[in-house]
């Protein structure tokens, strides 16, 4: 496989700079969700021990998971941070990108911790070691701002929206928007790989869009008071924006930065969902070509 020049260093912080999201071991979940809501780059949190050690991190899907498996059997939120942490993986910041990719497909962790090279052998990393992360959104926005990476840019020019979407996700997520934000809690934990549910009306028309990271928005409060989830969708939907099969990748990742929408619905030319396309599949697609 052929060398590519750009390293880590040359894309992450781009968009997602300190200061980090750390949070000790022992955190409360719903502490986690209140700072969530401020941070819509971020993929996952990093997870200290009491002596600042990196022992875990918790990706943002997770989250939503925990929030629902809680209130579907009428509990308050008692987990903490040490109960739903998956083992950490730390990058250096002069690894390849091309390593970051692997690490991430490889372990469905979007987010990395990235360190210098001097101290990726410590057996004990602390936070104070880590000098940023380095989101998989940050490798795509790299390799279309700046062609550094020469195959990823040629990729995201070549490669159709109709060569990636309904490679992950079958099936987009349809609510109407009378239903409530429980109901569409339980649709996202049910299918993780959904990064937002289309809103349709009883014409079967697109109206709006609600993405994950609103969701966590909309009911920050009510957790936070351990109130009773009382929203419905068309409070907090956004409106509706997609694209077609002929769009090209790096047009369909534009909009999505542009939007902070991750998953947009794939229409025809007389504006019927034939499907969706996340972020995901666009990554994992490029990635796929790439390995090839």
């Amino acid at each position: 496989m052929e060398k590519f020049r750009s390293k880590i260093k040359d894309a992450f912080k781009l968009m997602v700079t300190k200061p980090l999201w750390v949070v000790g071991e022992n955190t409360p979940i719903d502490k986690v969700i209140e700072k969530a809501v401020s941070r819509p780059y971020h993929e996952s949190v990093i997870v200290t021990s009491k002596d600042g050690n990196i022992v875990g991190v918790v990706p943002f899907t997770r989250l939503l998971g925990i929030v629902y498996a809680e209130r579907r059997l009428g509990k308050k939120m008692e987990k903490r941070v040490k109960d739903i942490m998956i083992n950490p993986i730390v990058v250096s910041e002069d690894n390849r990108l091309l390593t970051a990719v692997e690490f991430m497909m490889l372990q469905q962790v979007y987010e990395l911790p990235v360190v210098s090279e001097d101290v990726l052998s410590k057996n004990d990393l602390k936070e104070s070691d880590v000098i940023g992360t380095l989101t998989y959104l940050e490798i795509l926005r790299h390799s279309i701002g700046k062609p550094m990476v020469e195959k990823i840019a040629k990729n995201l020019e070549e490669l159709k929206v109709r060569d990636a979407y309904r490679t992950i996700t079958l099936q987009p997520l349809f609510l109407e928007p009378e239903a409530s934000i429980k109901e569409l809690i339980e649709f996202i934990t049910l299918s993780p790989d959904h990064k937002a549910t289309f809103i349709i009306d009883v014409k079967k028309k697109l109206i709006g869009i609600v993405p994950n990271q609103l969701i966590l928005e909309s009911i920050k409060g009510s957790i936070l008071a351990g109130e009773p989830i009382v929203k419905t969708v068309k409070e907090v939907m956004m409106p509706p924006i997609s694209v077609t099969e002929e769009w090209n990748l790096k047009d369909a990742i534009e909009q999505m930065l542009t939007s902070r929408i991750f998953e947009l619905p794939v229409v025809n030319l007389k504006g019927k969902i034939k499907g969706t396309l996340t972020d995901v599949e666009i990554f994992k697609h490029v990635g796929m070509n790439i390995f090839k």
